[in-house]
């Protein structure tokens, strides 16, 4: 206990023992040996720069490890995160270029009037190889010039492109032959650029079968016409020989037989050639149809010396051919009724046919004196 109090008073005998041994292990170089294997140097009564700093550089260089290791297992995950969304985008990629290669309608992108890309269906549309019309100017591509303007247009940007329906038009392939086809354009913007592309098809053999099948129903519409046309020749022919053989009997009851029956066929016949001048064969305007059937009723039954006034109201109503038939008897057998047994004034004698729609597609026909 003594030699610790010793130790802190000064000039204690165990502080100056210490302070003995320790000069000489510095003068015998036993220190710097120390110094020099812990230390990397040399003792020295006062301490260098590099002892001071030596802890804070250490710790510096442990914190700069450990935020290193954790910036590279950040900048892993971020390796490998767009590693996989770049796989995604070119498997999106390959994808949809297949699927365009794949496509049957020819598909081109331009920018203004220059082609910049085009798909291998409109490469044989066009019979131009791969790539081969990159770079071309779209005029090209069409026959008409009328068509060019137009189309310009829509490319430059002066008419609204995505609102124009589809249209056909003629294009040229590369060795000079003309073939029909279909096509729309739509806009879109690629890298800030405004693009067009556009959708063509090949409607050459559309267009073949469209034609045949117009010729056929001219045709066919021809042979009804003249079909019709024969009828009503034949009915008239029937009418005239009623005629001719009425004019010859006396007995007027028998008289009546014939001009009733020539009424009823002149009736018929009126349809056929109502139809053979109509350009719908399925139906016929009814007052076209009942104004010279009228006509020929006064005529045939009205006697000398009175007058008859008809009224014919049926207007924008359509009947078909059986229809339009009885109701053509209906108006025969009444109007003429009405011609040969009515006693009118002094004024004369008023009929009125009037035809009015109703629901459910039923007509309603009026005949009144």
């Amino acid at each position: 206990g003594n030699n610790c109090m010793g130790f802190k008073e000064p000039g204690g005998m165990i502080r100056d023992i210490l302070d003995a041994g320790v000069e000489m292990a510095r003068q015998k170089g036993i220190l710097d040996q120390i110094y020099k294997k812990w230390l990397g140097t040399t003792y020295s009564q006062a301490p260098s720069m590099i002892q001071k700093l030596f802890p804070v550089v250490t710790a510096f260089l442990g914190i700069a490890v450990l935020g290193g290791f954790f910036i590279w297992i950040w900048n892993l995950r971020l390796r490998q995160k767009v590693a996989s969304r770049t796989a995604d985008l070119s498997k999106s990629e390959k994808t949809l270029r297949t699927i365009l290669n794949a496509s049957p309608l020819g598909i081109g992108l331009s920018e203004k009037t220059t082609i910049k890309w085009s798909n291998p269906a409109m490469h044989r549309m066009l019979g131009y190889e791969t790539a081969e019309l990159d770079g071309k100017h779209v005029d090209l591509i069409y026959r008409d010039s009328d068509e060019v303007i137009k189309r310009n247009k829509l490319l430059l940007g002066v008419e609204k492109i995505n609102s124009k329906p589809p249209f056909e038009t003629q294009w040229i392939r590369k060795d000079g032959t003309y073939f029909d086809c279909r096509v729309r354009f739509a806009s879109l913007a690629l890298e800030g650029s405004p693009m067009v592309i556009a959708i063509a098809e090949d409607i050459t053999e559309q267009k073949k079968s469209e034609n045949e099948i117009k010729a056929s129903l001219r045709e066919k519409d021809v042979l009804l016409r003249e079909i019709h046309h024969r009828v009503k020749n034949n009915m008239q022919v029937i009418s005239s020989l009623l005629s001719l053989q009425a004019a010859k009997i006396k007995d007027k009851n028998i008289l009546a037989h014939f001009v009733n029956t020539q009424a009823r066929v002149y009736s018929m016949a009126l349809v056929h050639d109502a139809l053979y001048q109509s350009d719908d064969f399925n139906h016929i305007l009814l007052q076209t149809y009942l104004d010279p059937l009228v006509h020929h009723l006064l005529g045939l039954c009205q006697e000398e010396g009175s007058t008859a006034d008809v009224k014919v109201s049926a207007r924008k109503i359509l009947l078909k051919m059986d229809h339009a038939v009885s109701c053509g008897l209906i108006v025969v057998e009444l109007v003429t009724n009405a011609l040969k047994h009515s006693h009118p004034p002094d004024s004369g004698l008023k009929i009125e046919i009037k035809a009015v729609c109703e629901k459910d597609d039923q007509m309603v026909l009026h005949i009144s004196d």
